[in-house]
């Protein structure tokens, strides 16, 4: 009869704690994994930021050639997959990727579903809606990317060079793509940390459970 109080006793402080356990690692997971994107994220904003900086003097006086070569080197980073300018209707004036220049973006991929709505282009851009993640069939690797609307400013309609009115408020779209190859790597290696915690916590304080009851 003890032996009996006593494995059910095991079990049921076992089950408790897997349930426990399970949903703390659960939860520990989510939020190593949520904490690490978010750093990513604000270091692709920051990187965005600083595209637009490097590229506005020369936006004002119309220099492509120089903004060309500093988008294509910014563009050749390690871990940047893309840099890319386009106008208020979707075609890539500047990019990384030659190759793509002068084409129209799909509105509809799932890469530029945060810029357009209705096929028509949003002219405030929240800063929640500014990054988004997704993958490629090509690579196995997720891709985070982040849109920033270039809009128009005093300086843009009052330059020799542009034919902007004042009253158009957008003028183009920064977008910017890095791979997240590594982060995925470190969540990967944080989870399995997590779970093999939770595993050996389990299996201690069943040993330790049932050595009190055998006592």
């Amino acid at each position: 009869m003890f032996n009996k109080i006593g494995f059910k006793l095991i079990v049921a402080v076992g089950i408790t704690a897997i349930i426990t356990i399970g949903v703390f690692a659960y939860f520990n997971i989510q939020s190593h994994s949520n904490a690490l994107l978010a750093e990513v994220e604000r270091h692709a904003n920051q990187l965005s930021e600083t595209v637009k900086a490097s590229t506005r003097y020369d936006m004002l006086l119309n220099q492509r050639d120089r903004i060309d070569k500093t988008i294509t080197s910014i563009g050749s980073q390690p871990g940047i997959r893309n840099v890319r300018i386009m106008n208020k209707l979707g075609v890539i004036i500047y990019s990384s990727h030659k190759s793509e220049i002068g084409k129209m973006v799909d509105k509809k991929t799932e890469s530029c579903y945060a810029c357009h709505e209705a096929d028509k282009p949003l002219e405030r851009l929240p800063i929640n809606k500014r990054t988004r993640i997704y993958s490629t069939p090509a690579d196995s690797s997720r891709i985070l990317g982040i849109i920033n609307p270039i809009y128009n400013e005093k300086s843009c309609w009052e330059a020799d060079c542009h034919a902007h009115s004042k009253d158009k408020t957008i003028l183009g779209v920064l977008d910017v793509t890095t791979s997240l190859a590594e982060a995925d790597n470190e969540i990967k290696r944080g989870e399995i940390e997590i779970v093999i915690f939770a595993i050996a916590a389990i299996i201690a304080l069943s040993f330790i459970i049932g050595f009190l009851v055998k006592k």
